[in-house]
């Protein structure tokens, strides 16, 4: 059955979700005032917690991201240049900071592409292929005999170790 937990603190129009370590994770942009933050769900406290303000270093939003390894990425888009960067950022839990690695390939990364994590992997479904990230060895690797439906902004769950993904829309249909 379905719970209410605490609300968010604010509304929001974009954002990705994820999960880490049984908390649940939000990367946010604030529309009004130019800022992008990270938030912590805490469902033994069911309390919202901001972990980090990005108002200093620059606002993004956060179009897709993942959890490999235990650690937590995400891809930012800079809507002041309009710029899609293949650049993949990750959140150090401690020290408090997000790290740009840079190293995304540009075809491991698309504005509308969908994220998630699997088995210590991270994942990104891009036009109808997917790309497997190793964040042990930091390689981009496209998977072979693959080919999920195209989907454009679409979402991705996991559960065990199946994947379930929909949503989302082809072209202009929804």
């Amino acid at each position: 059955s379905w719970r209410r937990v605490t609300d968010f603190p604010f509304g929001i129009a974009d954002a990705v979700g994820l999960t880490r370590e049984g908390k649940g994770y939000v990367v946010v942009s604030h529309p009004e005032d130019a800022r992008t933050d990270l938030w912590e769900y805490d469902p033994a406290q069911d309390a919202w917690i901001m972990l980090r303000d990005e108002s200093v270093s620059g606002r993004f939003t956060a179009d897709a991201g993942f959890v490999a390894d235990n650690r937590l990425f995400i891809f930012p888009r800079y809507p002041t240049t309009y710029v899609y960067r293949p650049e993949l950022l990750e959140y150090d839990f401690e020290m408090g900071l997000l790290i740009s690695l840079g190293k995304a390939s540009r075809d491991a990364y698309d504005p509308h592409a969908t994220g998630f994590g699997c088995n210590g992997k991270g994942y990104i479904i891009v036009e109808g292929s997917v790309k497997e990230y190793d964040p042990i060895s930091d390689v981009w690797t496209q998977l072979q005999g693959v080919h999920p439906i195209r989907r454009q902004a679409g979402n991705a769950f996991v559960i065990g170790d199946k994947v379930y993904f929909g949503f989302g829309h082809q072209g202009k249909t929804r």
